[in-house]
């Protein structure tokens, strides 16, 4: 079935159907949604953004209920979602069929209205988990052993409480972060040894509180520092002076962290920052994107190519476009979201992996091909609602399918249309707005999420009896004992209970590390609050050329005494207090 586009040849301004504001769609955009036989979209980037992520939970495990034994078990799902749930090796069992919910295609409504239905019927996996050891607690990850909430990661051992990683061992309190080992609270940091409360690190061994430091060791409070060893505040000491020097920081008293945590954010605004993540990069618009080429409006990706407006991708991921979650070996995907794995041409799906091939508005399948609205499949092929058909009476079927989805399109609660082309509508999604990863990066309010049309479910809390408050705490890790793991402590931000585990203390203890005293939700909406949104507003470089208001450069610029005259995309906004400066700026003030 093919679409007819205005003017493919050229750029063309629209007006999103969601939000009213204009928005562009390329020529090169045209050039993808003809190879991918789609409409262009109704609404601009940042909504449909938005709206795929509200489908996905990264970082919340709940209590639920196995739709079959009735048993309480931990689920990727609220009790509250309208969905059949399975525990995941029943799930994964044959003791039930996919293709036993098969149903017809209802050509007399409209098809996103007979979908919605068909969702709460077909059971769903209660966590979407790889290979997992004695890390019951994890979710959205693969290959982890002896890890306790853990979520959106791989390849991790001995280590809690991570969201957003890959190869991590024996550390705790890390996000957005790779190859690490004996860490702890510490966001974007890369192949890092026994760092703390670090912040956008590469590389960096035996060191605290480092921001944007590349190659150091044996550092402590330092901003934009590149293959340094023995500094403190960014001055250098000799290594008998460092020694000397830094057993006057305590870190296992809380109180020396939290004035540490304040001079460290005092400091981190008076130095300047790069106006984007990334690096090794060729022709790139973005945020933390790196070791990629021709990648738009991406935002945390790692070696994809040919790729626009996608967030959260990973190696080997092209062709593609409004991307979120996950990639792997993967190409033309289009509206998807925590698909890849060796997957390729899939469009309009949820959770779709591995080795999935021509597939369209599908939940949930997994090595299967060429199938329409379907949900839970494995290894199947030529499927429409779950139901089977010969290859000729599937394209058949799929060809009148899409043809009705344009003529009887399906008008939600706030007059907004979707026909084929659109991404499942926001009311469908399992999850209320703030239990997913829509609230992380585009945070809104209670009232601000029920008027855009998405859900919201204010917290059940369980009635825990609380211990002890986070305040009356013992200040110094040595004077805590074991009885702390008995203890229910009522977190100092949001008051809601948490314990400490005991790998964690046991963490604590051996690095003189003071106890947190905030649960780990608050301590990972810290660590996130640190990110720039995936917004992205013209930009110019603050270098005056040399002394400015705020900042001394050290060297002299290609511009000289002049301001400098670059400007670029950046999703630094103009209401955050940072200094930022052109790529080439940033490198002649590290190096």
């Amino acid at each position: 079935m093919n679409h007819e586009t205005k003017n493919p040849s050229a750029s063309s301004g629209q007006v999103c159907q969601n939000c009213s504001k204009d928005f562009v769609i390329e020529s090169e955009d045209f050039d993808f949604y003809k190879k991918m036989d789609v409409p262009p979209p109704t609404r601009c980037p940042e909504c449909r953004m938005q709206r795929r992520m509200c489908f996905r939970n990264d970082h919340q495990l709940f209590r639920n209920v196995d739709a079959v034994t009735k048993e309480e078990i931990f689920s990727s799902f609220p009790r509250s979602a309208p969905i059949q749930v399975y525990d995941h090796p029943r799930w994964w069992s044959d003791s039930w069929d996919p293709l036993s919910f098969g149903e017809e295609c209802d050509l007399s409504r409209p098809f996103f209205a007979q979908f919605r239905e068909f969702i709460k019927k077909v059971p769903r996996a209660s966590r979407s988990i790889l290979r997992l050891s004695n890390s019951d607690y994890c979710d959205q990850s693969g290959d982890l052993k002896n890890c306790y909430l853990c979520f959106n990661g791989g390849r991790g051992e001995n280590s809690l409480y991570g969201v957003t990683f890959m190869d991590v061992k024996d550390s705790v309190d890390f996000f957005q972060s790779g190859k690490l080992e004996l860490c702890s609270e510490v966001s974007l940091v890369a192949s890092c040894y026994k760092t703390f409360f670090s912040y956008d690190c590469e590389g960096c061994q035996n060191s605290a509180f480092l921001v944007r430091c590349d190659d150091c060791s044996d550092c402590f409070g330092c901003v934009n520092l590149l293959h340094k060893k023995y500094y403190i505040f960014n001055k250098p000491y000799t290594k008998e002076e460092y020694e000397r020097e830094i057993k006057k920081f305590d870190l296992g008293s809380y109180e020396v962290v939290r004035k540490m945590k304040e001079r460290m954010m005092s400091m981190d605004k008076q130095f300047p920052e790069k106006f984007f993540h990334g690096s090794q990069n060729e022709n790139v618009i973005g945020e933390y994107v790196y070791n990629s080429k021709n990648a738009k409006y991406c935002y945390e990706a790692i070696g994809v190519e040919n790729v626009k407006y996608s967030q959260s991708i990973l190696a080997g991921t092209s062709e593609s476009y409004d991307f979120t979650n996950w990639g792997d070996s993967t190409e033309l995907i289009y509206e998807c979201v925590t698909c890849g794995n060796e997957s390729n041409r899939l469009k309009f799906c949820i959770e779709c992996w591995p080795g999935c091939n021509e597939l369209e508005y599908c939940i949930e399948c997994h090595s299967s091909s060429n199938c329409f609205a379907s949900i839970g499949l494995r290894i199947a092929q030529y499927c429409i609602f779950n139901k089977q058909y010969s290859k000729e009476e599937y394209q058949k079927k799929v060809s009148l399918l899409k043809k009705h989805m344009k003529e009887m399109p399906y008008v939600d609660a706030r007059g907004k249309s979707y026909g084929y082309g659109e991404f499942f509508p926001p009311e469908f999604s399992p999850y209320a707005y703030n239990e997913t990863m829509a609230l992380d990066l585009l945070p809104l309010a209670k009232e601000e999420a029920l008027k855009t049309g998405f859900g919201w479910q204010d917290p059940n809390l369980r009635d825990f009896e609380i211990t002890v408050r986070a305040e009356e705490l013992s200040d110094h890790i040595s004077d805590t004992s074991d009885e702390i793991l008995k203890e229910v402590i009522g977190c100092a931000s949001c008051k809601r209970a948490y314990q400490i585990a005991s790998a964690e203390l046991g963490f604590y203890k051996r690095f003189n590390l003071a106890l947190p005293r905030s649960c780990f939700p608050c301590r990972h909406s810290a660590r996130t609050a640190k990110r720039n949104p995936p917004r992205w507003q013209k930009g110019f470089c603050m270098c005056e050329g040399g002394e400015s208001g705020k900042y001394k450069n050290n060297t002299i610029h290609s511009h000289g005494s002049k301001r400098c005259e670059n400007s670029f995309e950046t999703t630094f906004s103009n209401e955050k207090e940072a200094i930022v400066y052109c790529e080439s700026c940033f490198l002649a003030e590290t190096r």
